[in-house]
This record gives C-alpha cells, structure tokens and sequence, in this order.
C-alpha cells in the first residue's frame, strides 16, 4: 500500500473526502491523507513541511504557488524560491509530484484583486529553474490548456478554483501519472 500525501493550497484543500475516495480509487494500492489548507503560500507550508515529512509518506502531491503570487500577498519571487527549496530539502525523503497551477481566467476576477498568468508564470518559471529534476512535474497547462483550446470551461466562478470538470481532469491525469511512477519502480 502506498502512501500519498496532497498537501499545499486549495488546489488540493478542495478535496473532500468522497473525492479523496475517488482519487484513492483510481489509483490502486494507495491510501492518501490530505494535508493542504486554502490560502497556504510557501511561509505556511515551511512551517508544516517539518510534520508532514514525519509521516514518511511514499508521494507527497505539492500545489504551492498561486497565493504566493497572488496580488494582496505577492510573495517576493526571491521569498518564495528560498522557501520553496527549504521545503522541498525538508520533504526529501518521498518522492515529490509538483502540480504546477494551472492558468487563471482573468475576466473573470474582481479588478482589485485581478491574478494575472503573467506573474503566475513567473512563480510556475521558478519552479521548474530550481527544482529541476528533484521533483515529478504535474503541468497543468499540458491538460488545462487543452480544454481551453475547445471551449471547456474547468475554473468555478472565481476564474482561480476548478471545478467538477477542472477536479475530474485532475484526478484522470494524476492516475495516469500514477500509474506510470508506480509501474517504474516495481
């Protein structure tokens, strides 16, 4: 049985239980705890990072980056590449599934509070510069793109969170991701 924990933002905080069933069940001989909490940014999962790598978890599934980028936190990019890597050095011991957050609808938001793919992009860039291969990319605009593209609309109203669609794409492109990590190192 292998052990997965989801812990960072909402991405994965959304995830109630009958989702956490169903997640459990496409992915075969897993149990999963979910550790994530909405609004966490990278200061919040530093703290937590220490607890959670006592679980010896065999995968730890990351979503951290949309609140550090976020317009009324705005992280420093230099904050949160330095909290990031303590983190990632603290988790070490699993192996680590980054899903790297997806596009944001900008019409979509209140103008005071606007997110923009540009800054995200320059969150999700460092990601990808400083962790390198120490993690397994979950890239979401590999398959959230493609919706997209054909009209499909997977954010709720807020143009940040993911809805059904968004959770059900989520959960299909984990599984096969699962199912390849899972395959490969037995």
């Amino acid at each position: 049985m292998k052990s997965i924990v989801l812990f960072g933002d909402s991405f994965l905080a959304n995830i109630d239980k009958a989702a956490t069933l169903k997640l459990q069940d496409k992915i075969p001989n897993s149990v999963i705890y979910n550790c994530a909490t909405g609004g966490f940014d990278t200061s919040d999962c530093l703290i937590r990072a220490s607890l959670v790598s006592k679980m010896k978890a065999d995968y730890i599934i990351i979503s951290i980056g949309t609140n550090d980028a976020s317009p009324w936190k705005q992280v420093p990019l230099e904050v949160f590449k330095s909290n990031l890597i303590k983190i990632i050095d603290i988790l070490k011991d699993s192996k680590l599934v980054y899903f790297l957050p997806p596009p944001v609808d900008e019409s979509k938001h209140d103008p005071a509070k606007i997110r923009k793919n540009e800054t995200m992009n320059e969150y999700r860039e460092s990601v990808r510069k400083i962790l390198g291969d120490k993690v397994v990319y979950l890239n979401s605009d590999d398959f959230y793109g493609k919706l997209g593209k054909h009209g499909i609309e997977y954010h709720i109203s807020d143009g940040v969170h993911l809805n059904q669609v968004g959770y059900v794409t989520l959960f299909n492109e984990l599984s096969k991701l699962f199912t390849k990590l899972l395959n490969s190192s037995a």
